[in-house]
């Protein structure tokens, strides 16, 4: 019987409808006349025309998907009940297939980049141990000020007109370096980033963002604007699915977001609250059990597959057209090393956390460029301000919060968001908010914002919470930034190795977010200037002996050993320059020196560039080219 099923189910398939007529019709004519044959026979043949004429019937009913993949794919170790919410899972991962409902599955998880989570996990884990002391760390709690609380998603949407859903728009790349204007795994190695932006944002600093993706393509990122004009998360991830090769997103301005609520959070109470991990992880199960519009469940593959960050420049008032481009010019002067550095870095630690010292600060910056400060007398807000006004490359600050204000102990001071709006403070080029609630993006004048684009001169991102809880396990996310890792992918690495997430990682890590540019770590303001010849120097002396002198990186006490220097001078063949095909006319590298003398080619145009190279292998950003021209 088994056999004679699975022939028919198997000739159902292949057989036109009109075979089936004319091959029932001949197998009854045929047992009308068969009066002779044995009963078995009879039952077994009668029993073979059930089954073909039922199979129809069921490929009918079987609810089937066909879908598109766009990426590699390796198997996942669990089986999972397939349901309507996994269905684009198994259909990325079998494009080819016809797949039952019914039938338990085996879901495969794209591959991007290489990264293997689990590999990533190990390896950070393993260099990075957690060391701090964090069983007995009290519970955060959200600090509410003058009975101000947070909004919640059904106020959201309150809030925000309703669009009717249009479909993403992806705009062409600028004109710069046409030779590696179309993506290439070798010409951007780091891969693809959409920057998610509603039209009417974009059209008020184009160029600014354009010059923005010139900059981040030095990093071996292949940025290009989104136009997004409306819909909702779901419809945002399941877009940044279909790009092949991404690392990461830029949400800029009003992007929506998903939420999430967690039933048994800090003390047993309910919390809902934004939550990124969503978009970054585009492989997990995602379900809202009771259907009010929050995720309530995680399972799968869990794990970050990409980074996400945010720039809300509509929540800190006025206008997000002057904020976002004031920040864009900040960023781009950052990246040129017009604003100067830092090689320090603070913790500044209140009671509750006393004793987790440094933070792992050190991992990054080293003991001797991170201050502790973690005096129970002197952590108040009086000696947080003074500290703000300090240039450093990180300050690490762990206090209680709220979405607007930080709360030090000791004297039950505040740090309201419109001191980190003030023009003095802060002066710090990245931020670890170490406090509930800090970085909730949904909320207007919330503290993260300021801190990131706000009137700083110097700040570039800020790692926080937009719920209850925070980051832990520092080290696992400043050991990778201390061996070159940029914040985005660290931010994601870090994500990747507290998987898989229980309740109280749930309550911890859910809300962690990223403000500000990803694309950057403590090296991106670290660069020498370059002294002289000045930018477009003319020469005519022969023979055409120049010197290239540029100035230390470090301080007159510290740091000058730490670092060596990396040269490349080149020269203009005919219409092109010579590294532009594949040739650089001097190259050096391990330089003690801050000057080289050398005897140039020709009577022609020249250019040349450095960047400092600490000792430990890891290299900072190049200065930017400066031309110099022999006429004889």
């Amino acid at each position: 019987m088994r056999f004679a099923r699975n022939f028919a189910n198997s000739f159902a398939t292949k057989c036109h409808v009109h075979t089936w007529f004319l091959f029932v019709r001949t197998f009854t004519e045929i047992c009308r006349e068969g009066q002779k044959m044995n009963g078995l026979l009879k039952i077994t043949l009668a029993l073979f025309v059930c089954c073909c004429i039922a199979t129809p019937a069921l490929q009918a009913q079987r609810r089937v998907v066909r879908a598109k993949t766009t990426a590699k794919t390796t198997p996942m170790i669990s089986k999972v009940a397939l349901s309507k919410d996994v269905l684009a899972k198994v259909a990325l991962a079998q494009p080819k297939k016809l797949v039952n409902f019914n039938k338990l599955v085996r879901i495969k998880k794209p591959v991007f980049k290489k990264r293997n989570p689990r590999a990533i996990k190990l390896n950070i884990m393993k260099k990075y141990p957690l060391k701090l002391k964090v069983k007995g760390v009290k519970q955060f709690r959200t600090e509410s000020f003058q009975g101000k609380k947070v909004a919640n998603r059904a106020t959201i949407l309150k809030r925000r007109p309703l669009l009717k859903y249009k479909p993403f728009k992806v705009l062409a790349r600028p004109t710069f370096l046409h030779y590696v204007r179309l993506y290439s795994p070798s010409a951007y190695p780091k891969g693809k980033v959409p920057i998610v932006i509603k039209q009417s944002l974009y059209n008020s600093c184009k160029s600014k963002l354009n010059r923005y993706i010139e900059d981040v393509a030095r990093n071996g990122y292949y940025a290009y604007i989104m136009i997004f004009n409306g819909g909702s998360a779901v419809n945002l991830k399941n877009k940044l699915r279909q790009v092949k090769d991404i690392s990461g997103a830029i949400l800029v301005g009003d992007i929506p977001a998903a939420w999430f609520e967690n039933s048994n959070d800090f003390r047993g109470k309910y919390a809902e609250f934004p939550c990124d991990l969503y978009l970054m992880d585009l492989n997990g199960i995602w379900r809202d059990m009771d259907n009010d519009g929050k995720f309530d469940k995680h399972s799968g593959a869990v794990e970050p597959d990409i980074w996400i960050a945010r720039w809300p420049v509509h929540r800190l008032g006025g206008s997000q057209n002057s904020t976002l481009n004031k920040y864009l010019d900040k960023n781009h002067l950052i990246r040129l090393g017009k604003k100067g550095y830092s090689l320090n870095g603070c913790a500044f630690v209140d009671n509750d956390w006393a004793s987790w010292g440094r933070c792992s600060l050190d991992k990054m910056l080293g003991k001797k460029r991170t201050e502790k400060y973690n005096n129970k007398a002197k952590t108040n807000a009086t000696n947080y301000k003074a500290k703000l006004r300090k240039k450093l490359n990180w300050l690490h600050f762990c206090c209680h919060s709220s979405p607007w204000h930080h709360r030090t102990y000791e004297d039950k001071g505040k740090i309201n968001w419109t001191d980190i709006r003030s023009p003095n403070i802060p002066h710090a080029f990245f931020y670890q908010l170490f406090n509930c609630s800090s970085a909730r993006f949904t909320e207007n004048n919330f503290l993260g914002g300021w801190y990131v684009f706000g009137n700083s001169p110097f700040s570039l991102a800020a790692v926080g919470s937009a719920k209850t809880g925070s980051m832990k396990a520092f080290g696992q996310f400043y050991g990778p930034m201390g061996d070159g890792a940029l914040i985005g992918e660290a931010f994601a690495d870090w994500f990747s190795a507290q998987a898989p997430y229980d309740n109280h990682d749930r309550q911890w890590y859910y809300g962690m977010c990223l403000i500000g540019d990803p694309i950057a770590n403590w090296t991106t303001p670290i660069m020498p200037r370059l002294l002289s010849p000045t930018n477009g120097k003319v020469f005519n002396h022969y023979p055409r002996r120049t010197t290239l002198k540029w100035s230390r990186v470090g301080d007159k006490i510290l740091f000058f050993k730490e670092y060596r220097y990396e040269l490349q001078v080149d020269y203009k063949y005919g219409k092109t320059w010579a590294r532009n095909d594949g040739r650089v006319y001097i190259h050096k590298k391990n330089l003690k020196k801050t000057s080289y003398t050398f005897n140039f080619v020709g009577a022609q145009p020249g250019r040349w560039r450095v960047r400092a190279v600490r000792l430990d292998g890891v290299k900072c950003p190049w200065t930017p080219w400066r031309t110099f021209r022999y006429t004889k």
